[in-house]
């Protein structure tokens, strides 16, 4: 089965190394947008579910 790179959208395997990016790089594109506070949870999380 195949699925689309979160980061560049390129096609990749669902066995990938790197699932659900492509590569190291897509990967840690997603982990330096989160650091830098370009992604956020909008809502409250709730623990118990």
């Amino acid at each position: 089965m195949t699925k689309n790179c979160l980061t560049c959208k390129k096609e990749i395997d669902k066995k990938s190394k790197f699932h659900p990016f492509c590569s190291e790089r897509c990967s840690n594109l997603d982990l330096y947008k989160w650091l830098d506070n370009k992604y956020i949870i909008s809502k409250d999380v709730d623990i118990e579910n």
